[in-house]
């Protein structure tokens, strides 16, 4: 993140494309790959911290988007791309909803059934889209360059029951052919924080980020719902696997997700700047620990 430019100066280009804005209030966020600004709880506004390549990266993001619309019956977001300066950058307007990350206990216990049915019924329309617009991606333990980076993380685990797990982790992955089986476009991202729920109404609102699209095996669109936190996985399978007559591999989508989770830790270690380091760190921990509960709880050896 060594081209991320401060909260005010991102209102700032704001204010100088969208002249007729007038900036109230403002929620600021930061994932891995991009900054966010929501605006007046209506607008939002996404700056990926990669300034040499941002361009490409939202063009690809709309490209899919636009594919999508008119596809698939899910809310999803209408980008636009602007430029400015040495900044590009996306817009578009809210979807309104909850985040479902924000649902207590007893709403998820209870949105269970519909949200599940429409997760499904999304990922399995957008499975279905011709891809071959995008290229087809690397593999994850590729993307996250963990031959590169073995020596650290094995470094860093510490533990007997670590190590071997990462060993035996990347041993199974290194042995599955899913860089080339069973490809289809794949959101990527569906974690809790990109699907939006309607309370009132009881149903899905919408899914949001498109940022992190690939063109991949279809088990690994369900490895970032195995975090044991998600009450959605099991459902959202079974439903999928009603539609498509596909088999979703349990264990191959659990593995990915921890090898996810391994390789952050390896880019985290060589991140210069420690706040992120030590965030990126801890938040690739609490997931591990989730992700080991799952494996345990559903019994996968």
């Amino acid at each position: 993140m060594d081209h991320k430019i401060n909260c005010i100066e991102y209102l700032n280009i704001i204010k100088q494309v969208f002249k007729e804005l007038n900036i109230i209030k403002y929620e600021a966020n930061f994932g891995y790959n991009g900054f966010v600004l929501i605006i007046n709880n209506t607008d939002v506004f996404k700056f990926p911290f990669n300034l040499v390549n941002a361009k490409n990266i939202l063009n690809k993001e709309k490209l899919v988007t636009d594919s999508l619309h008119g596809f698939v019956n899910t809310i999803i977001p209408k980008m636009e791309i602007y430029t400015y300066n040495n900044y590009s950058f996306s817009h578009y307007n809210i979807i309104h909803g909850t985040l479902y990350s924000d649902l207590n206990i007893k709403e998820k216990q209870m949105l269970e059934e519909e949200l599940s049915s429409k997760i499904a019924e999304f990922i399995s329309k957008m499975h279905s889209v011709n891809c071959s617009f995008l290229r087809i991606s690397n593999n994850v333990i590729c993307d996250f360059l963990i031959n590169q980076n073995f020596e650290i993380i094995i470094k860093y685990l510490n533990t007997e029951f670590k190590i071997e797990d990462f060993k035996k982790t990347l041993k199974y992955l290194e042995d599955q052919n899913i860089s080339k089986n069973n490809l289809v476009l794949s959101h990527n991202d569906l974690n809790p924080r990109n699907i939006i729920v309607d309370l009132e109404r009881a149903t899905l609102a919408g899914i949001i980020d498109f940022g992190n699209v690939k063109v991949q095996n279809y088990n690994i669109e369900f490895s970032i719902m195995t975090q044991s936190s998600n009450f959605l996985f099991h459902k959202v399978v079974e439903k999928y696997q009603n539609i498509t007559n596909k088999i979703v591999d349990v264990k191959l989508s659990l593995y990915i997700e921890k090898m996810r989770a391994y390789g952050r830790i390896g880019l985290a270690l060589n991140n210069s700047n420690e706040k992120i380091k030590n965030f990126e760190l801890k938040d690739c921990n609490n997931i591990l620990i989730e992700l080991y509960k799952f494996q345990e709880k559903n019994k996968i050896q």
